[in-house]
């Protein structure tokens, strides 16, 4: 599956690698996920909340045949697809990528009235999506169309209309990117890191490994206060014997080696005796120890 962010592509590939920027450049690199040929084409700002929600439930066992995001077209309540009045604010949440439908094949849209004028909002749903797809959805910020529209069948209603295939997210960049934070460091399969680029700018990159991979600039504490110490303990890889530091304002910078991965430890984490190589304390670029 390739999904585009209104042009931003989003490739396949393996191990996953999600990375989350400003609002405007959340993304993650996804495993392979087989759907259907053609592209998933949505808001670039929510892309990675569409991503995540899709590749749990996929990984979970939810059988996901076919999936649509973007179209331009307007809400049912002001003329349906054609969008005759022309307003901005007839436009359906598919139409700003906000909001896909899924297996719209077993899912029909239905508008349910109850023959005796009772409670229409007690008519079961025609639907494959089980709860646990649906709390999944809510995990990732989206609602789910099936839950009505309006005042979504919070009090009785004689008619009540049903929208299973659809998914939207009704927040804002900056919140979309808060979750998607949230979801990737409390996903136990995830080992995340703040990195910073060499523009200054901060983002989050995260792996399958569990481990910083050679490249990474990893955040120690970022926007620290004057006069603060900070502390940060992370497995680097070391390359032709070297390894870098960097520091986007004036600090003193300390490193110490205080263990090393190695095939005949338990966990292949090896304890060594801390030696000190660099103490910014010193002056200059003082090396301790070779």
């Amino acid at each position: 599956m390739r999904l585009h962010g209104y042009g931003t592509d989003v490739a396949t590939a393996a191990p996953l690698r999600s990375q989350s920027g400003s609002p405007n450049s959340s993304r993650q690199t996804l495993n392979a996920l087989e759907m259907h040929v053609g592209d998933f084409v949505s808001h670039v700002g929510i892309t990675a909340l569409f991503e995540g929600f899709l590749t749990e439930i996929v990984t979970r066992g939810y059988d996901l045949r076919n999936a649509i995001a973007y179209g331009f077209r307007c809400t049912n309540s002001s003329g349906g697809w054609s969008c005759p009045s022309g307003q901005i604010s007839d436009l359906s949440f598919h139409a700003w990528g906000l909001a896909f439908d899924l297996n719209y094949d077993a899912n029909p849209i239905v508008t349910h009235r109850h023959p005796s004028g009772g409670n229409a909002c007690d008519i079961a749903v025609e639907t494959d999506v089980p709860q646990w797809v649906i709390q999944t959805a809510e995990k990732w910020g989206l609602y789910w169309g099936s839950y009505g529209w309006g005042d979504g069948c919070t009090t009785p209603s004689p008619s009540a209309y049903r929208d299973p295939p659809h998914f939207e997210f009704r927040g804002t960049p900056e919140i979309a990117d808060q979750i998607l934070k949230f979801n990737l460091r409390n996903d136990p399969d995830l080992g995340c890191y703040d990195v910073v680029d060499l523009d200054g700018s901060e983002r989050m990159i995260c792996n399958r490994e569990f481990t910083v991979e050679p490249g990474w600039r990893v955040a120690i504490y970022p926007g620290a206060p004057e006069g603060a110490t900070a502390a940060n303990l992370t497995f680097v890889e070391v390359e032709n014997g070297e390894i870098c530091a960097w520091s986007y304002g004036c600090t003193h910078l300390i490193v110490d080696v205080q263990a090393e991965l190695r095939a005949d430890g338990d966990l292949g984490i090896v304890l060594d005796d801390p030696v000190r190589i660099y103490d910014g304390r010193k002056g200059g670029n003082s090396l301790v120890t070779q």
